[in-house]
């Protein structure tokens, strides 16, 4: 009787796919992607350059009311609004952590994505890497949605709440995509050790 032991064969540190057709069109697709996600992200990172600026100097551009924030360019604006720059300095400067704080997620989310594409870009499909990628954009979906939820309490906390329009039908939505997203990258997580460990013996 002999003891037949299985054979290991190193495992794949990345599922890189083979170049096939269909492969090619996928990586070619996510290098357009990658560029998108990356000129979106620098967008949102601006945009809160900006929202630091807006909030230090005083200014009539940037409006924020019970309804809303609203860009003015002149005129009134809209009704029950009042101008950034109108509001005392500390009040200006109690909203600028607040204003970073709901541009974040969405810069989060799209280095995310860009991240992944950047994983499709390469070839590599079915990786561990991939699973950990979409588990990201699923937690930083779910954190953008209560955000503003959460602003409003510290700013109801703090006495300088404004803005009450903190509940969205959007927010719901992109609450419950980003724990289908996340369940999407567990289910992936185990495929890829399942994969892992047929691997392991030939």
């Amino acid at each position: 009787m002999s003891n037949v032991m299985p054979l290991r064969r190193p495992i794949r540190a990345s599922a890189v796919e083979p170049e096939t057709a269909l492969y090619r069109r996928i990586r070619l697709g996510s290098r357009a992607l990658v560029v998108l996600f990356t000129a979106l992200a620098a967008a949102f990172v601006l945009a809160m350059a900006a929202a630091m600026v807006l909030l230090v100097f005083p200014n009539d551009l940037v409006r924020i009311g019970t309804s809303g924030t609203f860009l003015s360019f002149g005129g009134p604006g809209p009704a029950h609004t009042v101008a950034i720059g109108a509001l005392p300095l500390a009040h200006r400067l109690a909203f600028l952590p607040i204003a970073l704080v709901r541009l974040a997620p969405s810069v989060a989310i799209l280095w995310g994505l860009r991240r992944l594409f950047g994983l499709y870009a390469r070839g590599i499909v079915f990786a561990a890497e991939n699973a950990r990628q979409i588990r990201f954009i699923g937690l930083w979906l779910a954190v953008d949605a209560l955000v503003p939820f959460i602003e409003h309490l510290i700013q109801r906390g703090l006495g300088i709440e404004i803005d009450a329009n903190w509940f969205h039908v959007v927010s719901l939505q992109e609450l419950v995509l980003g724990a289908l997203v996340f369940v999407i990258a567990e289910v992936m997580r185990v495929g890829h050790e399942i994969e892992q460990e047929r691997a392991e013996f030939i």
